[in-house]
Order: C-alpha cells, then sequence, then structure tokens
C-alpha cells in the first residue's frame, strides 16, 4: 500500500513540474499560464509567423506582453525547439556565416565555394589530411598542426579531444568544428544542389570623371548578372556551372563556366589521386606571387594573418573573366609528396 502512495505522489509531481513548450504546445495546454486568451493567441500567432521563438524575451515585441507578464511565466515555460538534425542545430548555428561566404567577392570568392561544400558535406576529422584543414576559414598552419599532433595521438572521438589538441588556438577550434565530424555519417550518399542568384544595377566604381559622370556605366538597362550551380554528391563528387555578365555589356559578351571534379580515389597502398576535374578550375601555389589565377589576386605578405587561397586546383564558379583556365587538371599524393598536372586550352 505504501509503495503505491509512493507512485501516486511521484506521478502528481511530474505533472505538476511539467513545463509549457512555447514553440509546440497548443492553446488548451497555454491555458494554465498567468495570461490572458488574447496573449495567448498573440504567442500562437507570432510563432506561426516569424517560426520558433529561441529566448523568452522575443515575447517582448508581441505588443500586449510586457516584462511583468514574462516573470510571471518564465518559471513554468521552457522554449525547447525540435531540432530533427545536426545538420539544421549547424544551420542555425552559422547562418551569418553562410550569408557572408554566399555574398563574398574577390580574391576570396572561390574559396567561400569550398567553405560551404565542407559545411554542408562535413569531413571525419579522422580522415582529413593538412591540405584539408588548410582550406578551412580562421585556422592558421599553427593550429593544423595541432590536429594533425592530436590524430597521432590516437583517433578524435569528439570535441574533447579536439579541443586539447596540443597548441590549437581557440578561434581555430570555435572556427573548426562547424566543418567537421567525429565519425563517417555518410554511408547513404545525399545530394546537394545550390543556387545563387545576383543582379546588380548599382555601379561598383566609385572613380567618377572630371565631369561628375560614370561613362562606362552610363547603359543601366544591362545590369550586371551572376547566376551559379552547384551540385554535390557526398564528399567526392561535384559539378557547377556559372554564368556571369558585366553590366553595360551587350548579351552576346558573357563568361561561361563549368566543371566536374572527382575527389579522393584510392589506388593503391597510400598512393591516392585527390582531385580530378575537367571543365573550368583555378589554381594558385606558393605563400607569394607563384602562380594565381585570379582577377582580384592579393598577395600573402610577411606572417600568416587570415589571408587565405585555395592551395592547388579546385573547380572555378568565380566572376574571373581574364585569367581563365579551362581543360584538364589533376592532383595525386604519396604520403608527403604531392603531384599537380593541369592542362588548359586558354
Amino acid at each position: 500500500m505504501k509503495n503505491y502512495f509512493i507512485i501516486i505522489i511521484t506521478l502528481t509531481s511530474i505533472g505538476f513540474t511539467q513545463k509549457i513548450n512555447l514553440n509546440d504546445d497548443d492553446l488548451n495546454k497555454m491555458n494554465t499560464l498567468s495570461l490572458s486568451i488574447e496573449q495567448l493567441n498573440a504567442i500562437i500567432e507570432y510563432r506561426q509567423r516569424v517560426g520558433n521563438i529561441y529566448d523568452i524575451y522575443e515575447l517582448l515585441t508581441i505588443p500586449n506582453i510586457s516584462i511583468e507578464d514574462i516573470h510571471l511565466i518564465r518559471s513554468s515555460v521552457t522554449i525547447e525547439v525540435d531540432q530533427k538534425s545536426t545538420f539544421e542545430k549547424d544551420m542555425q548555428k552559422a547562418s551569418y556565416k553562410l550569408g557572408r561566404w554566399i555574398s563574398n567577392e574577390g580574391n576570396s570568392e572561390g574559396l567561400s565555394e569550398t567553405w560551404l561544400d565542407r559545411f554542408y558535406e562535413p569531413k571525419n576529422i579522422n580522415d582529413m589530411t593538412y591540405d584539408d584543414l588548410m582550406l578551412l576559414p580562421n585556422l592558421s598552419p599553427i593550429d593544423v598542426t595541432a590536429v594533425l599532433k592530436q590524430k597521432k595521438r590516437g583517433y578524435i572521438k569528439g570535441n574533447f579531444e579536439l579541443k586539447n589538441s596540443p597548441g590549437i588556438s581557440y578561434w581555430g577550434y570555435k572556427n573548426l568544428i562547424d566543418f567537421v565530424r567525429f565519425e563517417n555519417i555518410n554511408n547513404q550518399k545525399k545530394m546537394h544542389f545550390r543556387f545563387n542568384s545576383l543582379i546588380r544595377s548599382i555601379p561598383i566604381t566609385s572613380n567618377p570623371d572630371d565631369e561628375g559622370t560614370i561613362s562606362a556605366f552610363e547603359k543601366t538597362s544591362d545590369p550586371e548578372q551572376f547566376h551559379k550551380l552547384s551540385i554535390t554528391y557526398g564528399n567526392d563528387l561535384k559539378s557547377g556551372l556559372s554564368y556571369n555578365k558585366h553590366m553595360g555589356q551587350s548579351d552576346s559578351i558573357y563568361t561561361l563556366k563549368k566543371f566536374l571534379q572527382i575527389d579522393n580515389i584510392n589506388l593503391f597502398n597510400k598512393f591516392v589521386i585527390n582531385r580530378v576535374i575537367i571543365g573550368n578550375y583555378t589554381t594558385s601555389f606558393g605563400q607569394g606571387v607563384i602562380f594565381e589565377s585570379n582577377d582580384n589576386f592579393s598577395p600573402r605578405r610577411t606572417g600568416y594573418g587570415f589571408s587565405k587561397r585555395a592551395e592547388g586546383i579546385h573547380g572555378d564558379l568565380t566572376r574571373t573573366s581574364q585569367y581563365v583556365l579551362h581543360g584538364i587538371a589533376t592532383q595525386a599524393s604519396y604520403e608527403n609528396f604531392r603531384a599537380t598536372l593541369f592542362i588548359s586550352s586558354h
């Protein structure tokens, strides 16, 4: 009999301590809160219009809810968000970065494309090489070397081992976790499509002539156009197509790029064909002016800083129109040696 009383008391206490989820619960459940029907309907209407509530103080944007109302209900509610996958959590966490990468121009434009690829198809960090890690944003050679040292210690199982890589910086670790996984979760290959489109009728120059007019861009009825389609399948297959026409140019003058790229072909032992590209590609070698195919080249000076380039060969969907390579390129490695061969018709 005593056990029955314990069970009843326990179930009753659970019922009383269960909190209302402002993101999921309906009006019937929310009716227990110390708010009026009008206020509850306003909350439901707000989340239908805006989406999930991530902070209880967002309710202050609703006209008839005050800070006193929030203090009344804060101990009785929760704002849990039903995240269906790790990918959705990453999207929420790094949305501001994605917006910046998608809109990048200049010498970081091609590099941003590789960052987007790695964000949507993260690799197992235990399989990543020095080149793979150096491509990622805000990672210095010291951070990359720290990760490689940790890999020699043993398999990196999670954030704890990664954070304790010998010599890794705080910001190196914080930027790295957006792009990596600690296990092979890509057993079932997934396909991703990414399409960006830009139409701009405002001149990008700020240097008018003596009369105060920008003669090169008088014909604003022909705006600048840039459209880019990227298709990836898993971590090892990618294709892309881009179209670019500068402002004031006729429809017959444009730059069209396309490519097919295959990565990580293991032949035998430790000999790996890292990348094969057919079509348009970019190349970059060395830390100074060694070789670069880019209209917006910005050479690295002394020290490292945060100036990055996509070393080696990569598929080209940039707005580069002068230094364009089109043909076939391949990169292979054996232990600490790497060889690159590329042939271009341009």
